[in-house]
Formats: structure tokens, C-alpha cells, sequence
């Protein structure tokens, strides 16, 4: 996640989506708990098939935010999903990025920590 991050700020991507399919062997995926006004993470490691991991790119102030949902597969072909905070690839990632020519900007929701577009 972090390296996507960088390289939409190394190219100057203020707006775009993106879709991919891989392999994560080290992955921290999360689920927002409304009344908890916060992410219920989940540390995960071994083999995972990506099956589909996709997302968006956008501007909370003059931060690039990288907001983005997976759906995974462990050895015994059980499928697990949620927020992708964390995903190191361990043998490929196919990632297809689309930019968008005018930037997307999020917001902070009242009552929540969220940041939402706008």
C-alpha cells in the first residue's frame, strides 16, 4: 500500500482507480466498526491467492490517500475480504491503474474519523 502511495506521489496522480490480482504472503486487511467509530484490524500471514483488490486514488488535503477492499484466498481455497491497510506481494501482483485528469477530494464525516469523498 505504501509503495502505490509513493509512486502516485512520485507521478503526481491526484485522482485515479485501480484493480489488480497477485499473491501476499504478509497481509493486515480491516472492517469498519461503526459503533466503535474505528477499523477492526486482522493480521494475516501465509500464502493468499489476490483474487481481486481494487480501489482509488484521492486527496484528503494535500495527502495522497490510497483507499482500497481485497478479496483473498488461503490454501484450503477459503476466501477472507475486507480493507486492505497492508499487502506485500510475495511473488507477482498484476496492478492496473486508470488516472484521472482532475483530483478527487475526501472529507472527514462528522461524528466519524472517515474520510469520504466528496
Amino acid at each position: 500500500m505504501q509503495e502505490l502511495k509513493n509512486f502516485c506521489e512520485e507521478e503526481s496522480v491526484k485522482a485515479g482507480s485501480f484493480t489488480g490480482i497477485g499473491a501476499t504472503d504478509e497481509l493486515t486487511i480491516s472492517i469498519y466498526d461503526l459503533e466503535k467509530n474505528s477499523y477492526q484490524d486482522r493480521e494475516l500471514r501465509g500464502q493468499k491467492e489476490v483474487i481481486s483488490f481494487v480501489g482509488n486514488i484521492s486527496k484528503f488535503k494535500d495527502q495522497t490517500i490510497v483507499h482500497a477492499h481485497g478479496c483473498f484466498a488461503d490454501e484450503t481455497m477459503q476466501i477472507i475480504a475486507g480493507h486492505v491497510k497492508k499487502m506485500v506481494i510475495s511473488v507477482t501482483c498484476e496492478l492496473s491503474l486508470q488516472v484521472f485528469p482532475e483530483k478527487i477530494e475526501r472529507k472527514i464525516v462528522e461524528g466519524t474519523e472517515l474520510k469520504l469523498l466528496c
